[in-house]
């Protein structure tokens, strides 16, 4: 049952993985469209999202329809930047985390995902919980110490984010804003935020599983 759990997990981090690097390729591709072919796509966009909000928008005037969708264009592309950018804070802290996993286990490590405190019962623990010290006074580093997998992350996004307006720089009718970089390091950290706090309900949740197993076993 424990290999079959550790195969789905790698797989599962696999898989993330690949989304990663994909999303970062699409981008790379977003980006090197000229001016042109981008303002079409993000006005696609916007006469989708204005034919979903305003009534009776198919019976306008095709020039009229235009007009609407210019409205929201600048909001259409700052939104995709950010959203964008939330996904691959996800998956780059998820991507981290898994290598994290791979690489502490290829050393004959294991890999805890909750705190010392959430792993250690109040009723049984004043203080660490003897094995988690152990653990902890060995060394609990994989590209640091865990809880700056974050930070690096978020560190990856926005060197990511500098390149790829570095890039647009080279690009017909393009430009490279720092604006954005700000913008894209914002939807990473959001992304990333998500992803911690998702972890931490998880975490928790599964903790006091653990501890209502432990008194049920007690009062037995």
């Amino acid at each position: 049952m424990q290999k079959k759990v550790k195969t789905v997990q790698f797989l599962t981090g696999m898989v993330m993985v690949i989304l990663w690097v994909a999303l970062m390729v699409l981008i790379y591709w977003f980006s090197d469209q000229p001016d042109t072919v981008s303002s079409e796509q993000s006005m696609r966009i916007g006469k989708l999202i204005c034919s979903i909000l305003v009534g009776g928008y198919d019976a306008l005037s095709e020039v009229t329809q235009y007009q609407y969708a210019e409205l929201i264009d600048h909001f259409v592309r700052k939104s995709a930047h950010f959203c964008e950018y939330a996904v691959l804070g996800m998956l780059t802290w998820g991507s981290f985390r898994w290598v994290c996993v791979v690489f502490r286990e290829k050393r004959g490590r294991s890999y805890e995902t909750c705190s010392e405190a959430e792993t250690c019962s109040e009723a049984e623990s004043g203080s660490r919980c003897p094995e988690t010290r152990s653990k902890a006074e060995s060394g609990s580093r994989c590209f640091g110490i865990y809880s700056k997998i974050e930070l690096r992350a978020w560190a990856w996004c926005i060197c990511y984010a500098a390149t790829d307006e570095f890039h647009q720089l080279f690009v017909p009718g393009r430009y490279g804003m720092v604006r954005d970089v700000i913008l894209d390091s914002l939807g990473a950290l959001t992304g990333i935020t998500v992803c911690i706090l998702v972890s931490r309900r998880f975490c928790k949740n599964g903790t006091k599983g653990r501890e209502g197993k432990r008194e049920d076993n007690k009062r037995e």
